[in-house]
């Protein structure tokens, strides 16, 4: 046979048949080795996969019986990256999706965790205080932003230096200094609370929150008494700085704890919506 000759329509036709076979043969080989793991291995690569991309977990749900069930499990639950999908949960509210978010929670997942909290805690007053211990039960599992959340609203309550909502406050945010994370846990709180608007209309379920219009109150700072740490918190040029996120690079070494958090209050404010009532 010339090997420049065009090949016939039958040896087409059968060498797009014997592709077909081979494209299908290689898209099943990863299916049917998942299947063959044992239980608990498998519970463990969707445990990956969930905390990766829940929308690689719904594809591996829908795969077959057996990727069904064990995705279903608490052990995959818990570690599913729900924030990922929220906005869509949130908007859209479907059954199953509020079910499957339902499952995380119960399954202690952190994320789950984190954004009915904040959906609770800033939509109406009767579920305020269920939206604070989500956001506490989150917190204590380690949730970045779930604590930030919640060192900004006790620090929104606190009174002196001494006051334990401050102490408590104090205590969420430990850790979270560097800007890197605060950046993160901003942008988060941000893109949530947009979602929640988009739910909300124009925040009426905001209004008769408890403190609404009340002034944050600020502790006393002692850094001002060790003259090698130079809190700029007391330089008047700061106040008009602080919403600026370079400042975060400029002072982050120079402020105490205190002062740092203190004037994180009103950008955290700023961040919740049209209703921002806290000036300093």
């Amino acid at each position: 046979m010339d090997m420049n000759s065009k090949p016939t329509t039958m040896a087409m036709a059968l060498m797009h048949t014997t592709k077909r076979k081979r494209r299908k043969r290689r898209s099943g080989v990863p299916h049917q080795y998942l299947t063959n793991l044992p239980r608990a291995l498998l519970e463990e690569v969707l445990s990956h996969v969930a905390s990766s991309s829940i929308t690689n977990l719904f594809n591996a749900k829908r795969a077959c019986k057996s990727m069904f069930e064990a995705s279903s499990q608490r052990c995959v639950l818990e570690h599913a990256a729900v924030l990922e999908k929220f906005p869509y949960i949130n908007r859209h509210n479907r059954r199953s999706s509020s079910s499957f978010l339902q499952e995380c929670m119960e399954s202690g997942n952190r994320e789950a965790l984190f954004c009915t909290g904040m959906a609770e805690y800033f939509s109406t007053p009767e579920t305020t205080e269920s939206g604070l211990r989500r956001l506490r039960a989150a917190a204590a599992k380690g949730h970045a932003e779930a604590r930030y959340v919640c060192g900004m609203i006790l620090l929104c309550f606190a009174g002196g230096e001494d006051d334990d909502a401050r102490k408590e406050g104090l205590g969420f945010l430990e850790g979270l200094r560097r800007s890197d994370t605060v950046r993160k846990c901003r942008k988060t709180v941000e893109s949530v609370m947009e979602h929640l608007w988009w739910v909300n209309g124009d925040g009426r379920g905001l209004a008769g929150r408890c403190w609404m219009g009340k002034d944050v109150r600020r502790g006393s700072c002692r850094c001002v008494e060790k003259e090698e740490l130079k809190c700029l918190s007391r330089n008047p040029d700061f106040l008009w700085l602080r919403r600026e996120e370079q400042v975060l690079e400029i002072v982050e070494s120079r402020l105490c704890d205190l002062c740092f958090w203190d004037n994180e209050v009103p950008v955290f404010c700023n961040k919740l919506g049209p209703l921002n009532v806290f000036l300093l």
